[in-house]
């Protein structure tokens, strides 16, 4: 629908004398933005700033905002924000997000701090902005930082949303403060492949073998099909002990451990069973005699 918003704005600039006002502007430029067209977003801004009827509108400064930033122009970007009399909440996460994606998290985090400071109760930071804070906090591994972000989230109301529950436990999961990063794991509603990943990832990072397993099986009970991957079984210090808690495991329980290497070699070519090279790696390593397990799925 992009191409044709455009159509429509350069058949009103060609065909008529109906100038673009305020709610024109940000709808088109947001449309640069998606599409990646900066020279044309350039050519829009250029017109606004010569006319100069809408430095008092906050919409039309945050879409050249987030223009910018979408098409990877950090600085452009910060100097429009900068300029801006007039800053919504749109224009402080289209600058947080872009920082963060741009590896410059501690300008992210920052802004996140910035924009609690010098904004109205208006201004204050949506969901969106505190995921952005989230991730940025994770990749600077400062819990403390997460820690307050998280209580401004309760305080405000913001976590009954399923995305920033998410990234709350991301947060936690990358700060290795595995008490934290359960208890927000327990509180994501629904939990996908993904989050089930990272919480078994996390017991892995740490060395608890039988937290791994019980996060696995508590997975397969819940009714998410394993991906091709523990990442935790992977690491070589792990492998022997992981192999043989999940033959002892498993194998009576589920039966899709198979421990005769003629029969693994037959089943892995079935259409409902998957097996890795990575996996057979890990059986290498670890020196063992059993079979890679064979995932039904």
């Amino acid at each position: 629908m992009y191409p044709q918003c455009l159509e429509c704005y350069a058949s009103i600039r060609v065909f008529t004398s109906l100038l673009p006002n305020q709610f024109t502007v940000p709808i088109v430029v947001s449309a640069f933005a998606e599409l990646g067209d900066l020279v044309l977003g350039m050519i829009v801004h250029g017109l606004v700033l010569k006319d100069g009827t809408f430095q008092e509108t906050s919409a039309v400064g945050s879409s050249f905002v987030y223009m910018y930033s979408k098409c990877g122009y950090v600085e452009n970007a910060r100097q429009v924000f900068d300029e801006m009399r007039l800053r919504d909440v749109v224009a402080w996460t289209a600058l947080v997000i872009e920082y963060i994606q741009n590896g410059e998290s501690d300008k992210g985090l920052k802004c996140v701090c910035d924009m609690y400071k010098m904004s109205g109760d208006d201004e204050k930071p949506n969901s969106r902005t505190l995921e952005g804070g989230f991730q940025a906090c994770g990749d600077l591994d400062s819990v403390y930082s997460g820690r307050c972000l998280h209580g401004v989230a309760l305080k405000s109301g913001l976590t009954c949303s399923i995305a920033l529950q998410s990234s709350i436990f991301s947060m936690y999961s990358k700060c290795g403060t595995l008490e934290e990063a359960y208890m927000s794991f327990s509180e994501v509603p629904v939990k996908d492949i993904k989050l089930w990943t990272s919480i078994i990832n996390v017991y892995g990072k740490l060395g608890n073998i039988k937290q791994c397993l019980s996060g696995f099986i508590e997975m397969l009970s819940s009714g998410i099909n394993p991906d091709p991957m523990v990442p935790c079984i992977e690491r070589e210090e792990f492998s022997r002990p992981m192999i043989k808690i999940v033959n002892s495991l498993f194998a009576p329980t589920f039966g899709f451990i198979i421990n005769q290497r003629k029969s693994f070699r037959k089943l892995q070519q079935h259409p409902k069973t998957r097996s890795t090279q990575r996996h057979e790696n890990t059986y290498t390593k670890a020196s063992c005699d059993e079979a890679p397990p064979i995932l039904l799925v």
